[in-house]
Order: C-alpha cells, then structure tokens, then sequence
C-alpha cells in the first residue's frame, strides 16, 4: 500500500504533508535533539498508565506485549533516521514532538499549549487502540484458521458463514492495526488533528474494550431468545438468504476499512476518503454494522421464548446502541466539518447519497457548492488521489 502510495498516488509530495522538496535539505542538530526528548517524554507518559493501570496486566494484552517485545527495538532504531530526514524536510520543523521537548527543557514557545494537547490526543487515541487492534487481528487469524479447516473437513453454510465472518473481520482488525501504526507524515497519513471534545471520546471508546463489556453487560444488553441462525434453523432456504444478507452488510463494513489503506483510525482527521462505500454515504460502517445488529441478534424474536415486554426491552436497547453510533457520526462530522475538503464532500453526499432525502442525517451550515461527482485533492501529476476519511468504526 505505501509503494501505491508513494510511487503511484505520489502522496509524499502533497502540501498536505507539510514537507518541502523545492529546497535542500536542511536539518538541525539542536532542533532534531529537541524533538528526541519530546519522543523520549512522549514514550514515558504512554508507559505509565500501562504500568500503574491493572487492565494491561490481564491475560488478554499477552500477545500485545510480545509484539512490542519483538518489533519494539526494530522500531525504535528506524524512528531515529525518520526524524532527523523529516526535520530537514518540514515546512514547519516545530512540530508536536519539538514542542514536548521544548517543554522539558524548560523552554516552551508562547502558545504552544495547543500543539502539545493535539500532540497528546493523538498520541492517546495510538496508546489506547493499538494494543486492542493488533490482539483482535491475532485472534480473528486463529479463527480463521481453525474455521477454515472446520470449513474443508465438512462444508455446511454455517461453517461457511463463520468462516466468511472471520474472514471479514481479519481483513478488519489487520487494516485498523496498520493504520495506527502508520501514522507517518512521510505517506502523508499523519494525524492532522484530533477529536477534541470530551463527547467524541465517551462515545467511541465506551465501544471497545474495557468499557464495552461493561456497559454493554450493565447496561445494553440486548441479547435474548434464540440467535438467527436458531431461530431459522427450519427453514434452509430462509437461513440461507438471512445469513447471506448478514455477510452482505459485514462486507460493506469492512470495505469501508480497507478503504482507508494505511489511514484508519478513530478520532483523527487523517485526510478525507470519497471512494469505495463512502461514495454513497458518509458512514458506511456504521450504517452496514448497524443494520446488521438487527438481523444478528433479531430482538423481536425474544417474543417466542420470553414474552413482549422482554423483546420490546431488548428492541429499545439496540436502539440506544444504534444510537451511540449516531453520536459518533455526528461528533466526527463536526470535527472534520472545519475541513473544506470534507465540506464539500459532504455537500455531495447530501445531494447525491444514499440518505439524502433524510435531512436529519445531513451535515448543517455547509458553505460548498455540492458537484456532481466526489471531491478530491488534486494529486501530483494530475492524478486523482485516494485519501481518507475518518469515520471509524469498532
């Protein structure tokens, strides 16, 4: 993806990036020092609440701590060329990591105070999710390799439906894991900015883990009656057709993923994407897993089993769920609304979009005339360059 990327889309040489090439080269010893001491400090306070904190003491970050384990001295020892050839390329050199360290030292810029909150957000949002990403993606390639020698041994739907669902969810987690990863400003995938209210953060983290099982399991639960493969389990052709929907609107999910290449990430401004299943609609995502919920855990079911009070209960609390996504898409517009790139694009979708005739769900007060076809940077060359969206998803 980053030779496309580089070679093809020619991203490096976007005013995006903040990079120059018009001129030498031009580093500096004192600046590039200073900015090792942010990294330094940055490393530190990203280590101590993995330290103090007794979740990443679970079982379950096992695999995460091996991974550092492993890569970690391969990343630390290509981090240190990468800043000094980015220094002398920056149009700005004073970037977040400067800023930090300038601030241990002592010495810190008049108004700097927003370059090291924006810096910390992002550098939070990696911290959080990147340990969470690269576990699923271990664990949904073990599924896929038991489910996929299930599936070779004896063939039913089923089988062949929880192995698809792996399948989707590998592709998933694996493209969500480069993407934090990824964050570089020499591919121009760097995080322009950061959600910064306190509500965007509250509803896209309560959706992962620690926090989901917890409120999911205190609160939102919706689960009861039989799942949809139960439910239908006489009726083959009917099972068949439910299923295959299910799958349907998973893999819209998980294009939305990949179509963020090396880009994806919650709570960032990395870009603006307006291919793929985001030319029909802002927040695929969301709306494919949505709608996918209902036909997975089919809460008016539980009428059979447990009564209507019981199905009319769980039908509301998918409600809520569905409606905390409908808080993310709505924080994550007004943070990317100060864009006029993503301005306009917006203003495409809601003449042109899937939803368009559902006003609720437009951007407001969009200043851009809507086109006929999705807006895009010109790239160099004239060529039309992919670039990312980041409307995420869990």
């Amino acid at each position: 993806m980053i030779v496309v990327d580089v070679y093809w889309n020619g991203v490096h040489r976007r005013n995006t990036t903040g990079l120059v090439w018009d001129r030498p080269w031009q580093p500096s010893a004192a600046r590039i020092a200073t900015k090792f001491l942010g990294a330094i400090a940055t490393l530190v306070a990203i280590a101590i609440p993995y330290i103090v904190l007794r979740e990443y003491y679970q079982p379950f970050y096992r695999t995460y701590w091996s991974i550092i384990a492993t890569v970690g001295p391969w990343i630390a020892a290509v981090m240190v060329p990468y800043v000094i050839w980015i220094d002398g390329r920056q149009h700005d050199p004073k970037d977040g990591l400067w800023h930090v360290g300038s601030l241990v030292l002592g010495r810190p810029e008049p108004g700097c105070r927003a370059a090291i909150a924006e810096h910390a957000r992002g550098w939070a949002i990696k911290a959080f999710f990147l340990p969470l990403m690269s576990i699923y993606a271990t664990n949904e390639l073990d599924q896929l390799y038991i489910k996929g020698f299930a599936l070779q041994e004896n063939f039913t739907y089923i089988r062949f439906y929880e192995f698809a669902w792996s399948l989707i969810f590998t592709f998933d987690v694996m493209f969500g894991t480069l993407g934090y990863a990824l964050s570089l400003r020499a591919i121009d995938s760097h995080i322009r900015s950061a959600e910064p209210t306190t509500l965007g953060w509250i509803v896209t983290v309560i959706c992962y883990q620690p926090l989901w099982g917890f409120v999911f399991a205190t609160y939102l639960n919706h689960v009861a009656g039989p799942a949809w493969s139960t439910w239908l389990n006489d009726s083959p052709v009917l099972h068949t057709i439910w299923g295959s929907a299910i799958l349907v609107l998973m893999t819209i999910y998980g294009w939305a993923t990949v179509s963020f290449g090396c880009r994806f990430s919650n709570l960032t401004h990395r870009g603006i994407i307006t291919g793929g299943p985001y030319r029909v609609t802002k927040h695929p995502a969301y709306v494919s897993k949505n709608l996918a919920y209902w036909l997975i855990y089919v809460p008016w079911v539980a009428t059979a089993s447990v009564g209507f009070g019981e199905a009319l209960q769980c039908c509301l609390l998918l409600l809520c769920v569905n409606g905390i996504y409908v808080l993310r898409a709505w924080t994550e517009e007004r943070n990317l609304a100060r864009d006029p790139v993503y301005r306009q694009y917006a203003a495409y979708i809601d003449r042109r979009g899937l939803f368009r005739r559902l006003r609720w769900w437009q951007t407001p007060q969009l200043d851009a005339e809507p086109s006929t076809r999705p807006p895009a940077a010109p790239g160099p060359h004239g060529r039309r360059p992919r670039i990312a969206h980041t409307s995420s998803h869990s």
